[in-house]
């Protein structure tokens, strides 16, 4: 429609003068727009399954983060204490040594949780703090063995090792204290 083609309304004013006025009309076409309805369904699916991926992400680095203020770089958490799985190999005094020069010791495995959490995160041998000392085993707190995971029959003699990729059942091992392993330290969160 052009200006031309458009209605003048026309009145009077209090002095009787004509004033003409344009009236412009606007229709909005009754159009409907369509869309396909599954693949706004899929939309929505994709978005909501992004959302949940960048949420999980969010959850994991934020546990991370609360691990690392807890215990320092490098150390894992679990239950109120803080591990450290070595990667370099020592014999059982120096890794010892190294485990209290970080205010900690070697590992005490005090339940069968802290048992099965160390084998599920050790994929080596691991030296923990289980010493064969005047015909016992004694832990490096001094604590007396309780329950054991020896993979055959109790040794007489040596250090103990976490066997990790095992059963968290029997996967412990006894080796010359002098031989080299992985270690894994052990301190309060």
């Amino acid at each position: 429609m052009e200006l031309e083609d458009m209605p003048l309304e026309k009145k009077r004013d209090g002095d009787g003068e004509d004033t003409s006025k344009l009236v412009v009309e606007v229709k909005a076409e009754g159009k409907k727009t369509e869309g396909n309805p599954r693949l706004y369904r899929a939309g929505c699916l994709l978005l909501t399954l992004i959302c949940l991926v960048l949420l999980m992400a969010v959850i994991v680095l934020s546990v991370k983060q609360l691990d690392e203020q807890q215990c320092g770089e490098g150390w894992l958490l679990f239950e109120n204490t803080c591990f450290y799985l070595s990667t370099v190999r020592l014999n059982w005094s120096m890794s010892k040594n190294n485990c209290t020069a970080g205010k900690g010791d070697l590992a005490v495995i005090s339940s069968q949780s802290v048992q099965t959490f160390l084998t599920r995160k050790a994929n080596d041998f691991f030296w923990i703090g289980l010493k064969h000392d005047a015909n016992r085993w004694r832990w490096v707190d001094n604590s007396a063995l309780g329950d054991s995971y020896w993979e055959g029959s109790t040794p007489r003699q040596g250090c103990g090792l976490l066997k990790g990729l095992g059963s968290p059942q029997k996967n412990w091992i006894s080796s010359s204290c002098t031989s080299k392993a992985y270690f894994i330290c052990e301190k309060q969160a």
